[in-house]
């Protein structure tokens, strides 16, 4: 009898001690966002032009957009007079106000939310003068005046900036003919132009826009890049731009040991997608991904610098088909991760010991899915 009471005690035991060591410590099953995933679209930019002003946003780190009309060619002297204000933007953002003889040749006057100016030459389509900026009585999320004063000597052409009624910068003008202005935005900024005119040396006015409607025909548009939803106990996201675009969630603190589990459902298109962890002190992130519709890709960056592990395996089951669910699955115990996909291991890799406390979803690339559910277990 007492051997069959210890034998029950033992069973118990182990079975309590599996549940303890199985415990979920995050589950979604996206029935609501209580779990406060960034659920909106998004886009690459917008350009808003009415009631009084020019509104325009970009998103893209690095890179630039411009906004151009054509106009009769300007005389050899003439006067540009705006007004302009960055409502927020990314410290290493820009926006700048563009004139020049076409989309390929042209002068940006520029200002950023460190507010500091300058200006640089975009000549046959390539940075021909670099923008040296300089500190300037710049009003953030404010409207700022600004001139430009073109004069010629009869020989060449000079200019002089104005911010706030102080002058900026001065020089030569180059042997350009003036026939487009415009509007351009670099990085992750939010700016508005509510005035642009255009007078001769005899202050006659060429060219005049208070934004009250779009009579001279800005590119008015919104272009998308993610459209994306919880509806029926999945998250979709549709990838309209080919971009790397990161779903993050809250802080969480995993356990030492732990399991990830995440259902996806691929719908078409080529997107690379998975999801990514990062440790606490934030050195080391890991993405584990689909790609290519027929890789499983491992890539581990260390102190925001690639950390020579980029590795990527076929996957068993051959190319993805559209309306096709893969299960990802990874645990990381003892300082090691193993990566299935399917079922099937596609990757074991070696890191050490690290704390980690934070994940959320990748995707790159046009593309649609359907997160179906996430697990985490402490294993």
């Amino acid at each position: 009898m007492t051997k069959k009471i210890i034998t029950k005690i033992f069973i118990i035991s182990i079975s309590l001690l599996l549940v303890a060591c199985n415990k979920t410590v995050f589950e979604e099953k996206f029935d609501d966002n209580k779990n406060g995933w960034t659920v909106k679209d998004r886009y690459l930019l917008t350009r808003e032009v009415g009631n009084g002003e020019y509104i325009y946003y970009t998103a893209r780190k690095g890179s630039c957009y411009e906004d151009m009309i054509e106009l009769a060619e300007l005389p050899l002297s003439f006067t540009v007079e705006y007004r302009s204000k960055i409502i927020e933007g990314d410290s290493t953002s820009s926006t700048s106000f563009s004139i020049g003889q076409d989309r390929s040749n042209y002068f940006n006057f520029l200002v950023n939310p460190r507010q500091q100016t300058g200006m640089n030459l975009f000549k046959e389509g390539k940075y021909s003068v670099d923008v040296e900026y300089k500190d300037a009585p710049f009003k953030l999320n404010e409207y700022n005046d600004f001139k430009i004063v073109f004069t010629h000597n009869g020989k060449h052409r000079e200019y002089e900036y104005y911010l706030n009624d102080s002058l900026m910068k001065k020089g030569s003008a180059y042997k350009m003919p003036f026939k487009y202005l415009g509007i351009r935005n670099c990085g992750e900024i939010t700016s508005a132009y509510d005035f642009i005119k255009v007078t001769d040396d005899q202050n006659q006015v060429i060219f005049e826009d208070n934004f009250d409607d779009n009579k001279n025909g800005w590119d008015n548009k919104k272009y998308q890049i993610i459209a994306n939803k919880i509806e029926n106990g999945m998250l979709e996201i549709n990838s309209l731009y080919n971009q790397n675009y990161h779903f993050k969630n809250k802080n969480l603190e995993f356990p030492e040991n732990f399991s990830f589990e995440i259902n996806t459902i691929y719908l078409g298109g080529n997107p690379d997608f998975g999801f990514y962890l990062t440790s606490k002190d934030r050195n080391d992130s890991f993405q584990f991904l689909i790609m290519n519709k027929n890789k499983a890709r491992t890539v581990h960056f260390h102190e925001n610098k690639d950390s020579g592990r980029d590795k990527a395996e076929s996957l068993a089951q051959g190319k993805l088909t559209e309306n096709q669910k893969i299960t990802q699955y990874l645990e990381y115990k003892d300082g090691k991760f193993t990566h299935k996909v399917n079922g099937v291991i596609v990757d074991e890799y070696e890191v050490g010991d690290l704390e980690f406390n934070k994940f959320g979803l990748v995707i790159a690339g046009k593309g649609d899915l359907k997160i179906d559910d996430i697990t985490i277990k402490k294993l």
